[in-house]
């Protein structure tokens, strides 16, 4: 079944027969695919999965993180859910911009995270869902040791770098409810609001992990340099120090490796795109390693 004849049948599902379709048009997605739909009850964002998602996605969790994203109001507004296929409706953010690595590394912008971070690891609630970049890591090993995919050619020695990290993350106490995925797609900016209002979207890797994750993704994923990365710990812990730079940094260094190896499982599926993004992310990655080894 191609996807718009999938989009007919699921908003005649859940938005009813008389629901009138008058607009359907692509509107990206890495792994999944999303669409800008159109219609006679109003502007909706339908996320069908991608092919091969379910071996990294679990959709039941995704969905308890996303209620959560709901109730403390961060989120576009969740419609539907299908925990089993994954595909999902949620209100159209209309007038909305989604963030880029230049945009996100506006000031106003990174306050605008920095609120929501706030708002989300300090909302005292409990997912029961566990991040557990370890077992994440070596589900992606056993993925790509079964397909024809190969590793980096010095990839087992940056391995050992990065493993007691990997450990001390694994370990922290300090676990709070994390988005883990916040790359720049995933921030919708409305500007037609007073104030303006910041959007965090898409949960499937919602889980309780340490927050310095989601700093440290933000980071990445924009292309932070120094400048920006002292406002985001400025505005997040109000006063930092070189201790918090250095975690900061580690934190870095084991997502890009976990975002490289993410990438090598998704190439049997997305060929050369996922294979230029899991070479980005190593070298950026051992840049990362540099600059840390000097802090």
């Amino acid at each position: 079944m191609d996807d718009i004849k999938k989009i007919k049948d699921l908003v005649k599902k859940v938005l009813g027969s008389d629901c009138e379709i008058i607009k359907i048009e692509r509107i990206g997605g890495l792994s999944n695919r999303n669409y800008y739909t159109k219609t006679s009850k109003g502007d909706y964002s339908i996320r069908l999965a991608g092919y091969g998602t379910s071996k990294i996605t679990n959709r039941k969790d995704e969905k308890i993180s996303t209620l959560l994203a709901n109730e403390i109001g961060i989120d576009a507004e969740l419609i539907y859910f299908n925990e089993i296929s994954g595909d999902k409706i949620s209100k159209f953010i209309n007038n909305g911009t989604t963030m880029s690595p230049s945009s996100l590394k506006e000031a106003s912008n990174i306050i605008h995270i920095t609120k929501i971070y706030k708002k989300l690891h300090n909302c005292k609630k409990n997912t029961g869902i566990i991040f557990n970049i370890e077992n994440i890591t070596s589900n992606y090993e056993n993925i790509i040791n079964n397909s024809d995919v190969d590793y980096f050619d010095d990839f087992f020695e940056v391995k050992k770098f990065v493993k007691p990290f990997i450990l001390n993350q694994v370990n922290s106490k300090n676990k709070v409810p994390c988005h883990n995925d916040p790359v720049c797609e995933n921030w919708i900016l409305e500007k037609t609001q007073a104030p303006e209002k910041m959007y965090l979207i898409d949960w499937e890797y919602g889980a309780m992990n340490n927050p310095i994750w989601d700093l440290a993704l933000v980071s990445c994923e924009a292309g932070f340099g120094e400048k920006e990365d002292n406002i985001l710990l400025k505005n997040y812990y109000n006063d930092f120090d070189i201790e918090n730079i250095k975690e900061l940094f580690e934190y870095k260094i084991v997502i890009d490796y976990y975002l490289s190896l993410w990438a090598k499982t998704r190439i049997p599926y997305d060929k050369q795109i996922m294979i230029d993004y899991s070479c980005e992310h190593y070298k950026r990655m051992k840049k990362n390693i540099e600059i840390y080894l000097k802090i």
